[in-house]
């Protein structure tokens, strides 16, 4: 309210404060604008939003082509039209390509990102091969053309015998075969040849010579496998005369021998 004071037939008040109005409204406008461009650039500039260069990342076991032919990008796509094409990618039937992502970069560049599931473990099932992945997934093995490289150095490690054949798609103790598969290969590397699922989960191990060390249940991998090998080595000298080496109870290791020691 204007305070107001009589001077005679002159009325002096403090004028009221302009109102004023919202701004909020410009940056809407130059934001629809700025997305109309993007979306539906005129002839004239859509050169801009072209990416000069593309950059394709993350391909271990796929390629770069192949990722580019599956975005269907002939070469004059936007950004937005690489993203749009990124996201809307069928993978049912890939068998290592998980996503793909597209960012822009300086210099008009478009960085194409691949995220892999990568094998891990060979694992038999019956007669049924498949590859099993760090996101626990098994994998179908390709017996004819799953060769060198990663494959090779995977058929070095331990391989997996399950039971029964699951089919692919998640292992329910894919992580504690994993587990297992790594321990080993930091404690005991090059010694085990066979990590057997057992029907009732348990799991055995077997050397190279068929020489079996149980582990029981998946629990505590970690610490029976770590203390593996000082077990493992005591009994080199007997191994010939047992049956079997029982780690599934910490911190006690059982030896069974085939005859009865005097």
């Amino acid at each position: 309210m204007a305070r107001r004071r009589k001077l005679g037939r002159l009325v002096v008040g403090s004028p009221e404060p302009p109102t004023r109005r919202p701004h909020w409204w410009w940056g809407l406008a130059a934001l629809i604008v700025v997305l109309a461009l993007v979306i539906w650039p005129p002839p004239g500039l859509r050169a801009l939003f072209v990416p000069c260069r593309i950059v394709v990342r993350g391909c271990v076991l796929t390629d770069a082509p192949g990722i580019m032919g599956r975005l269907s990008a002939p070469g004059d796509d936007t950004y937005l039209q690489l993203w749009r094409q990124a996201r809307s990618l069928e993978l049912g039937e890939e068998r290592w390509l998980q996503g793909v992502a597209v960012k822009p970069a300086w210099g008009r560049t478009a960085v194409v990102t691949v995220n892999e599931r990568h094998p891990l473990l060979r694992v038999v099932a019956g007669v049924s091969k498949y590859w099993l992945c760090d996101d626990s997934e098994l994998v179908a093995m390709d017996v004819e053309n799953d060769f060198g490289g990663v494959f090779d150095s995977i058929r070095r490690l331990p391989s997996v015998n399950l039971p029964r054949d699951p089919g692919c798609g998640p292992l329910p103790q894919g992580q504690q075969l994993l587990v297992t598969g790594a321990c080993l290969e930091e404690v005991l590397s090059g010694v085990i040849d066979v990590i057997e699922v057992e029907q009732n989960g348990e799991l055995t191990l077997y050397d190279y010579s068929g020489f079996p060390i149980r582990l029981g249940t998946p629990e505590n991998l970690r610490r029976k496998i770590g203390a593996l090998e000082k077990a493992w080595r005591s009994c080199a000298d007997d191994r010939q005369g047992l049956r079997y080496l029982d780690a599934s109870e910490l911190p006690v290791f059982y030896e069974k021998w085939k005859q009865p020691q005097q």
